[in-house]
């Protein structure tokens, strides 16, 4: 069985699949290659057997590098695919080990940098996590830019703006009423002011 397929496509129309399935028993997450030609690259194994992995996300930059992103057990892992399916290690871009991440979300700018934000159980609610892999590879700090308190689901997301700003939303209980909440990390790593109610 095969669950959650994401989809992105490079600026030269090729396009990566990520997905679960399992395999010996627990689930994995695999990543293909779909050219623009219609030909497809070989099945990459993104994580391994004996760990359950899911709630993956999906990014390509301009040039064809895809970031995948995925919870596995309690990690929250990244790694990359070059266009010649080079499959970088795993990394763990948790905040701290054993904080339960969730639904991952991945972005990339036009520079090849990419923006990772998740949500961590708190005392109360959620953190909101981000955290950025720049292009040339190296990772910046794990920055909390918000919570989320009242809900089940936050469903947190991330764009980039023209400058390299991070744009996050999230959901989260303010008051009475369930709310997009937001808050923008600058080019530079800095966080804009603090949390915004959108709706």
């Amino acid at each position: 069985d095969v669950y959650g397929p994401e989809l992105a496509v490079d600026d030269s129309s090729n396009a990566v699949l990520a997905w679960a399935t399992m395999k010996d028993g627990s689930y994995i997450i695999q990543a293909r290659r779909w050219a623009a030609n219609g030909s497809l690259g070989e099945i990459k194994d993104l994580s391994e057997p004996g760990h359950h992995a899911y709630e993956t996300s999906l990014a390509v930059d301009p040039a064809g590098t895809a970031h995948v992103a995925f919870v596995r057990n309690e990690e929250l892992i990244m790694r990359s695919i070059a266009p010649d399916g080079t499959v970088t290690p795993a990394e763990d871009l948790g905040a701290q080990p054993g904080d339960d991440p969730h639904e991952p979300f991945v972005a990339v700018a036009r520079n090849g940098d990419a923006q990772l934000v998740w949500a961590e159980n708190a005392d109360v609610g959620f953190d909101v996590l981000t955290r950025r892999r720049f292009a040339d590879g190296s990772y910046g700090p794990a920055t909390p830019v918000g919570t989320a308190v009242g809900v089940d689901i936050t469903t947190q997301l991330v764009a980039f703006g023209a400058n390299g700003e991070a744009h996050h939303v999230w959901r989260g209980r303010i008051g009475e009423r369930i709310r997009i909440q937001a808050r923008v990390l600058s080019a530079d790593g800095s966080l804009g002011r603090g949390e915004r109610s959108i709706s």
